[in-house]
C-alpha cells in the first residue's frame, strides 16, 4: 500500500508495548491513521478467510479493494448535486424477521478528545447472495 498511500512510518509499526497503535495513530496524520486503520482492518479479513474459509487473497487483490474503497469512501458530491452510486434503501421484504427488534438501540457515542473510533457491521443474505457492509471511521 505504500506505493499507493502515505502511511505512518514503517520504524513505527512495532510492538513497543500495550498502546503501540494509539501511539502510532496519535502520531500520524488524520488520513495516515484513518489509511492504516483500513489496512489493519483489511489484515484481519484476509487472515480470517485464510483460517476460517481456508482461501487466500492474494495482496493486489486487497491493494485494489483498499484503493477503490478508500476512494468511494473520500467522495464528496458537490453541494446541490446528487450522486447515485447504486445506492438504495433497503427493503426488509421477504427478508427473515428473526432478530429484528430484539435488540435495545443505544445512540451513538463520540469517541473521547484524542480518539478515533471504528464502527463496522456486516450483512448477507444466502437466498439473495446480497451483502452489505457499512464502516464509519
Amino acid at each position: 500500500m505504500r506505493k499507493t498511500w502515505t502511511l505512518p512510518a514503517e520504524d513505527l509499526l512495532y510492538d513497543s508495548g500495550p498502546e503501540w497503535l494509539w501511539h502510532i495513530v496519535g502520531t500520524a496524520s488524520v488520513e495516515e491513521a484513518a489509511r492504516l486503520m483500513l489496512v489493519l482492518w483489511r489484515a484481519w479479513f484476509v487472515r480470517n478467510e485464510w483460517v476460517h474459509a481456508a482461501r487466500w487473497i492474494r495482496g493486489d487483490i486487497s491493494v485494489n479493494f483498499l484503493a477503490a474503497y478508500w476512494e468511494s469512501l473520500s467522495l464528496n458530491p458537490l453541494p446541490g448535486t446528487t450522486e447515485n452510486k447504486g445506492k438504495q434503501a433497503v427493503s426488509l421484504q421477504g427478508m427473515p424477521s428473526v432478530g429484528i427488534g430484539t435488540r435495545a438501540m443505544k445512540p451513538w457515542e463520540p469517541p473521547e478528545e484524542g480518539w478515533i473510533k471504528v464502527n463496522v457491521d456486516g450483512a448477507f443474505v444466502e437466498q439473495t447472495g446480497k451483502a452489505g457492509v457499512g464502516v464509519a471511521i
